[in-house]
């Protein structure tokens, strides 16, 4: 049998079975070097992304593992939905967070937020809605990862909102929700809200125009 045939066949297997195959015919070095390659995960990753190496790599250094439905697509072909969500688990640092979401950005990763919605409302409108929740999350990324690295991460932006909420002179403890306006010198204000409509969209526009989806940093 040849041995692309031998290898489309174990790609088809799922690692157990791909086992009891190679295992069942033990002198076979075409058994042997399907199998290998069966079971590296890079040919796996680099379907999905650009640089498997770069993605592994990262997931080694911050222990992060793959799990869900993709990861057992990788375990049975055939087990998942094709557009099924990639579930990466990344202990609880933030330092571990950044290195992963910057590889998966390497990869070619695109990241869709709130906070970047925000962001976008902020340039294209001069004004947005942002809850306290996100302006603290937001703070304590930049001041936990340092201005380069959050800048890096989170896009320029963003850091000069999470820099204008650390700035703050007032604590504004009872405010949940908060509007950003931008002067005409390109300074940031945060206003708090102290009644937000429930049929309100969260960053207080009704329709978006199409021009607005741009990417924001």
């Amino acid at each position: 049998m040849a041995t692309g045939t031998v290898m489309e066949i174990m790609k088809k297997l799922s690692i157990g079975d791909a086992l009891i195959m190679k295992n069942n015919f033990p002198q076979s070095g075409l058994l042997q070097a399907c199998y290998d390659e069966r079971i590296n995960p890079v040919p796996y990753f680099q379907e999905s992304f650009k640089h498997p190496m770069t993605l592994m790599s990262a997931m080694f250094d911050s222990g992060c593992i793959l799990a869900g439905p993709r990861a057992l697509e990788y375990f049975v072909p055939g087990s998942c939905h094709p557009y099924a969500e990639w579930d990466f688990f990344v202990p609880a640092y933030k330092e571990s967070v950044f290195d992963m979401m910057n590889a998966l950005h390497i990869c070619g990763v695109n990241w869709n937020d709130d906070a970047r919605t925000v962001a976008c409302y902020l340039n294209d409108f001069g004004k947005a809605t942002i809850s306290r929740r996100m302006l603290e999350t937001l703070a304590t990324w930049t001041t936990n990862l340092g201005e380069q690295s959050a800048s890096h991460l989170l896009g320029r932006r963003l850091c000069d909102i999470a820099h204008a909420y650390s700035q703050r002179t007032e604590s504004f403890n009872d405010i949940q929700t908060f509007e950003i306006n931008e002067d005409a010198d390109g300074n940031l204000h945060l206003i708090p809200i102290r009644q937000v409509s429930v049929d309100e969209p969260f960053c207080g526009v009704k329709s978006r125009p199409q021009e607005a989806l741009k990417e924001c940093n």
